[in-house]
């Protein structure tokens, strides 16, 4: 029951420099308006390894890091020149932070009044308007101290091992100019965030809400990561690397944790997994993130892995690729028992100044991108017992587009009412060895080719056991097979797909199309399918069940080619 407050110190801890090995508890305790030019604005802990010994003590290596606990506390309006603006873990310590609120560090930023923004001119209303400004270019106002260290951080000096936990509080509305504005985690630290909320935090750099480069990072049980703002991974960004005896670093998000309305300026808007981390995350919800490029719900690169299963990924756009997920990592992906649905890919990108959903001036500007529930690429993945659903792209593949030179394989999935401004209505595969098995693929459309499937493969291409009824496109209304490889189709159906009439040119001319109501073969490579039925197909110009017109073989055995 007491305030810091205004402390001020040339060096760390402004209100509290804590170099214990003991415990010390805060509790119903307003810690507000302190500074310090080193780490710790509200709260150090500092490591006795770098303590002002009177006589050198060889033991201080040795000592154990000392304990901090914050109880129902409140934590605002501090600054830092380093570390944590308002919490500061240096090394091998731990800190818990329980049902506690740590806001506003430092403070409220403003744009500058001295320079006013800019005008545009507003195409939809013929009117000059104020120009939409960079969210990042703000400064403090008045009495705020400069936003330069993450309001809480657990820095791993001295290769200390240091833990932070942050349970039943709140983290929001922190800016920070480094990664990590709400909780940056470095080293090999660890860090727990349970039942709390992280939101609307600000970060030019990257992980607005959460930023770990390393250790053991959980984030769990009902917790929220929601609002946050950074040019990547505006959520969470975890790009951890080994440590130095070679582990790699570890994320877990589980136990329905909710990661929505994030905003990435780049890509990843709620959350970005890459270097040499593993990530496990189940039931979760992502939702209504925005990004600039690649990953609006969440991105998976370099030679990071992630074991993702019930996902229920919803409603984020990206200008770029993979409007609900971009998967572009060098090791293993899996994803099971997960919904895709009303994600968007290659959304238009309005003018410069104006605001979000303003269609560019020339339609030919507007964006082209791929993969609207999902894009991969790069190494291997396993994807099992998925749902796709609503999700659209300006490009190829409406719910999903695989590009990838490792292995994937796609079964017991179930595609329907997915758009594709290109190809693949629901699936556009350029990928190296790809398998589909027991697919639902189910009233998608693409407007050019691929109205189920649209195939580009660059090796061996198989789909089994698979029903695909119900989709549109000009020229393959269940299936275009364009590549020079070979496509196996076997124990299939091919139900009510159609190729639609071509349409006419700006020249008054009909164009090419209608062709392969079911199949469209135009593959260089050999193409067979077997076992398979293909019923009540239709194509507007020719081949209702099948239009085979390439320089590779057709081989069709044991067909039912009826009433099409």
């Amino acid at each position: 029951d007491m305030t810091l407050r205004e402390g001020y110190t040339d060096g760390e801890g402004a209100a509290i420099q804590d170099w214990s090995t003991g415990l010390l508890r805060l509790e119903r305790v307003k810690v507000t308006k302190n500074k310090a030019t080193g780490a710790g604005g509200g709260v150090n802990l500092a490591d006795p390894v770098a303590y002002e010994w009177p006589v050198p003590n060889p033991d201080a290596e040795h000592l154990p890091g000392g304990r901090v606990e914050i109880v129902d506390s409140t934590f605002s309006g501090n600054g830092a020149g380093a570390g944590g603006a308002a919490i500061n873990n240096t090394s091998k310590g731990t800190i818990t932070i329980l049902r506690s609120k740590v806001v506003d560090n430092p403070g409220q930023m403003i744009f500058d009044p001295a320079e006013p923004p800019e005008m545009v001119f507003d195409p939809r209303t013929g009117q000059w308007v104020q120009a939409v400004r960079d969210p990042f270019d703000k400064i403090p106002a008045p009495g705020v101290y400069e936003p330069t260290a993450s309001a809480i951080a657990n820095m791993g000096e001295f290769g200390g091992v240091g833990t932070i936990r942050v349970l039943d509080s709140e983290v929001s509305r922190n800016w920070a100019e480094p990664d990590g504005a709400g909780i940056a985690n470095h080293g090999d630290g660890v860090l727990v965030v349970e039942r709390s909320k992280v939101k609307d935090n600000t970060s030019p750099a990257t992980g607005a809400g959460i930023y770990s480069d390393g250790g053991v990072v959980t984030v769990t049980d009902h917790t929220e990561i929601s609002g946050n703002l950074a040019h990547d991974g505006a959520g969470i960004y975890n790009d951890g690397s080994s440590s130095a005896i070679g582990l790699r670093p570890r994320f877990t998000i589980s136990g329905e944790t909710v990661i929505k309305d994030n905003e990435a300026t780049a890509g990843a808007g709620g959350f970005y997994n890459g270097g040499d981390a593993h990530l496990k995350i189940a039931d979760t919800t992502i939702h209504g993130n925005l990004a600039a490029d690649a990953g609006a719900g969440f991105a998976t690169e370099g030679r990071s892995s992630m074991e993702a299963s019930r996902l229920t990924v919803t409603e984020n756009e990206t200008y770029d690729e993979g409007g609900g997920a971009y998967v572009g990592s060098e090791r293993l992906v899996t994803i099971e028992d997960s919904e895709f649905d009303k994600n968007k890919a290659g959304v238009p990108e309005p003018p410069e100044g104006l605001p979000r959903g303003t269609p560019p001036a020339e339609p030919e500007a507007a964006n082209i991108a791929g993969g609207g529930g999902l894009y991969t690429e790069n190494g291997p993945v396993e994807m099992d017992n998925l749902t796709f659903t609503g999700n659209n792209a300006s490009d190829e593949g409406g719910a999903l587009s695989i590009d990838n030179h490792g292995d994937v394989r796609l079964e017991d999935s179930h595609f329907e009412g997915n758009h594709a401004g290109t190809d693949g209505g629901a699936i556009e595969n350029s990928g190296f060895r790809v398998t589909f098995q027991r697919l639902k693929i189910l009233r998608n459309r693409a407007e050019l080719d691929g109205g189920g499937i649209y195939n580009s493969s660059s090796n061996p291409f198989f789909i089994l056991d698979t029903h695909v009824e119900g989709n549109s496109a000009v020229d393959g209304g269940g299936l275009a097979n364009a590549p020079d490889n070979d496509l196996i189709v076997r124990g299939s159906l091919f139900l009510r797909n159609v190729a639609r009439h071509p349409g006419i040119s700006e020249d008054g001319d009909q164009e090419e199309g209608g062709h392969g109501g079911a199949i469209f073969s135009l593959a260089d490579g050999d193409s067979m399918v077997e076992n398979t039925t293909l019923s009540g197909n239709s194509a507007a110009t020719a081949g209702g069940g099948v239009f085979h017109d390439a320089d590779g073989e057709l081989k069709l055995t044991n067909l039912t080619i009826w009433g099409n």
